[in-house]
């Protein structure tokens, strides 16, 4: 072996291992994760889908006694999006990708209302706002693993079925959404 070959050869596993170790999104279970501190911004392929509608938008309440209420009346689920919109890759891309999408705004006007609990760093949220999505993250605890996570329920609170980041779009996600609540998935 020639000199130095192994030097070299340690130094990039070494690299490569410090890179995978800090590509991770930066909170899990509502924790600080290694890279925390970074706000990189999102890498959206060129051929991801950008949002092309003005008419077909959707609206994300903050409260969650209000879109409780909605679901309620309107025999819908609650869409519980934990996000940090201003700061999370992930988090960006799912927007993006599907939230931003017709076809989602189409599902969601059938099927859902829509409740963002948002953690952003950017930002101050009203006190109220503050506290009600830290008691969520609190009650929800067990099944936040990271950002994004999406909870589906029912209008008493149960959890129907929880995704995040799906690749493939407003189509996969909406399929993967209707397989966990049992819909037909012929359609989005």
């Amino acid at each position: 072996m020639k000199p130095g070959s192994v030097a070299r050869t340690f130094c990039l596993a070494a690299s490569l291992l410090l890179l995978a170790f800090l590509a991770g999104c930066g909170t899990w279970g509502g924790k600080q994760g290694i890279n925390s501190h970074l706000d990189l911004p999102p890498v959206i392929p060129a051929d991801a889908p950008q949002p092309a509608f003005e008419s077909e938008t959707v609206r994300w309440e903050t409260s969650w006694e209000t879109a409780r209420d909605q679901a309620s009346s309107g025999k819908k689920i609650v869409l519980v999006n934990f996000t940090g919109s201003d700061w999370c890759h992930w988090c960006k891309r799912l927007k993006a990708e599907v939230f931003d999408q017709p076809e989602f705004a189409t599902w969601a006007a059938e099927r859902a209302v829509l409740l963002e609990v948002d953690f952003p760093r950017n930002q101050e949220l009203p006190a109220a706002q503050a506290a009600q999505n830290q008691r969520l993250q609190q009650q929800f605890d067990p099944y936040i693993e990271g950002y994004p996570t999406v909870l589906l329920l029912g209008s008493d609170g149960q959890i129907r079925g929880k995704l995040g980041y799906v690749a493939g779009g407003a189509p996969a996600w909406i399929r993967n959404a209707n397989q966990q609540l049992g819909l037909a998935t012929g359609r989005p």
